[in-house]
């Protein structure tokens, strides 16, 4: 320890503390990780360790941009040459689209049975299994996709008008934990003008997967997780005057509705 330089904490241990950070990153904590570098002791603020600089630069070397999605040839080439309505169809039904798929098939379903066209507006598709599921069911509904990427085009030929009433859902699904301002997503949402009578979110519960442990290493999508709280405490606070249900899974999902569900 070096008694001559003013201010230089003694009993705070650098390298156990950039451990911490890098933790962090493993557990999909990007935001909070940068937020740790950004509030080290006084000395280190003004004086960065080498290493805290450099696990700076390489968060955000390794974070993938908007650009860094809708330029990602491998993902373009399988959503618009592999992936055709056939394959797309059942989906829905993977674990890996669960339990989002069976929900909003479910909802659909209930809509058609009461009368309704299901009128869907999806921020951020994947690879349109949404579409594919719900035209594959026979269901009856409208679809327009939101998408960042638009050299990627939706595959499935959906109507874009209707004669019966229509039920409003806005679907956000797997998209709030790759944000670094997650209020991005209402921007989108009043760009639609929609008066949603559903809202649907979807984000992994806590850590994705247990994390990554070669996080310096490979691109970096998920900014921040999310806890229950939070994500049912950011759709109340955007959409208050919807009843908001909360349904328990590593993959979560949060739906808010006008009416209350019984």
């Amino acid at each position: 320890m070096n008694d001559s330089i003013p201010g230089l904490p003694k009993f705070f241990y650098v390298d156990s503390y950039l451990d911490a950070v890098e933790s962090m990153i493993c557990a999909d904590e990007i935001k909070f990780a940068l937020t740790m570098l950004d509030n080290m002791p006084g000395y280190y603020r003004d004086n960065p360790p080498k290493r805290a600089q450099e696990i700076r630069a390489k968060i955000f070397e390794q974070c993938m941009t908007v650009q860094d999605y809708v330029n990602d040839r491998d993902e373009l080439i399988e959503k618009s040459e592999k992936y055709h309505e056939a394959e797309l169809k059942d989906h829905w039904k993977s674990p890996h689209f669960q339990p989002r798929g069976a929900i909003i098939v479910d909802l659909v379903q209930k809509l058609n049975a009461k009368g309704f066209c299901a009128n869907i507006v999806e921020l951020g598709p994947y690879n349109y299994w949404l579409p594919a599921g719900l035209k594959d069911q026979g269901l009856d509904f409208i679809y327009t996709p939101m998408s960042v990427n638009p050299f990627v085009k939706n595959p499935i030929e959906n109507k874009v008008e209707t004669d019966k009433p229509v039920q409003n859902i806005f679907i956000c699904f797997e998209v709030i934990e790759h944000l670094w301002n997650e209020d991005e997503i209402i921007h989108y949402f009043y760009k639609t003008q929609m008066d949603p009578d559903f809202v649907l979110i979807s984000t992994p519960k806590y850590t994705c997967g247990g994390g990554l442990p070669n996080w310096d290493t490979r691109q970096l999508g998920h900014i921040r997780t999310w806890t229950p709280n939070e994500l049912t405490a950011f759709c109340r606070k955007h959409w208050p005057s919807l009843n908001w249900y909360f349904f328990d899974h590593s993959m979560m999902v949060s739906i808010g509705s006008k009416e209350v569900v019984v």
